[in-house]
């Protein structure tokens, strides 16, 4: 077996991207449970691992009983190791590409599904007053198609939205500042919200007295909405964060390797997020792009 593949692997994860030692432990031993499997049950070496190799161990995957987010886990992993692999010329062909992830369990996830999140958007455009709606509507956008924290979106200025470029400037934990995409959808409810603003107050969401909008205000808009949508139950924990975990789910079904999840959503650590998991700017645009909400303010519904 050639393990200086898993070790240059990991040397990358640790010196070129910057990850956490947790996130390169826990990618060390999902790679150790492949690799066991490869030598025997496989007898094949990881240069020579084919699709229907990945397709034996997703069905070993199933028969230890997994959760549906673990398997997710541990064959993002396997996608950000062969996309390296092959990337390096190390192997001539990435045979992960192509395989889905598994459905994500909603009760296990805890997160809105894509229908839960049109219908909490239907439900801003519907019922916000005509003085707050955009504003609610941008809100809900940007937390659905970017991960944004609560912190993270209060805090925003106009000048951290590029809508020319699709990007929007944030600051994380600890004072790092970090570039997200946006995706058609959130672009044209900034674009919208900032038109109907007459003012140059340097926040970006404001409240009517025209000061930044605060924490509270954000966090009792979700709850006001998401009860109108009906979206409330035993899974459901009416708050900023279930958006923002939302989102991780949509990415993360659309098929984005771990390490650009775990880019978008800005965690240290693997073990932070579970299932979120680094990549290039292109490889983030290409995620939040296909996310597939839709815009209840363009379509005019």
């Amino acid at each position: 077996m050639r393990f200086e593949f898993v070790d240059r692997f990991l040397k990358h994860l640790r010196v070129s991207r910057g990850l956490s030692e947790n996130t390169i432990q826990a990618y060390k031993h999902d790679l150790k449970i492949f690799t066991q499997f490869l030598n025997k049950s496989q007898k094949v070496k990881i240069e020579n691992v084919k699709k229907e190799n990945i397709r034996c161990f997703i069905e070993f995957l199933d028969k230890r009983g997994l959760s549906a987010a673990s398997k997710a886990r541990k064959i993002a992993c396997l996608k950000s190791f062969f996309k390296y692999l092959h990337i390096e010329d190390m192997i001539p062909r990435n045979p992960v590409n192509g395989t889905f992830m598994p459905k994500i369990n909603h009760k296990e996830s805890h997160g809105l599904s894509e229908q839960e999140a049109k219908r909490l958007l239907k439900v801003v455009y519907v019922n916000a007053t005509a003085y707050y709606k955009s504003r609610d509507y941008a809100i809900m956008s940007l937390f659905l198609n970017t991960g944004i924290r609560l912190s993270e979106l209060v805090n925003m200025d106009r000048s951290d939205v590029d809508l020319i470029q699709g990007t929007i400037r944030i600051t994380r934990k600890g004072g790092n500042q970090q570039i997200l995409p946006l995706n058609s959808d959130a672009s044209a409810t900034l674009k919208k919200y900032l038109s109907e603003r007459d003012d140059d107050i340097p926040a970006f969401f404001i409240s009517k007295r025209s000061k930044r909008i605060h924490k509270r205000t954000v966090t009792h808009l979700i709850k006001k909405y998401m009860l109108i949508a009906r979206l409330n139950g035993e899974r459901l924990r009416l708050s900023p964060h279930l958006l923002r975990r939302s989102f991780a789910n949509f990415i993360l079904k659309a098929g984005s390797d771990i390490i650009t999840i775990q880019k978008l959503m800005g965690h240290r650590s693997i073990v932070t997020t579970q299932l979120y998991l680094n990549s290039t700017e292109s490889d983030g645009r290409k995620a939040v792009e296909q996310i597939k909400i839709g815009d209840f303010q363009e379509a005019g519904e």
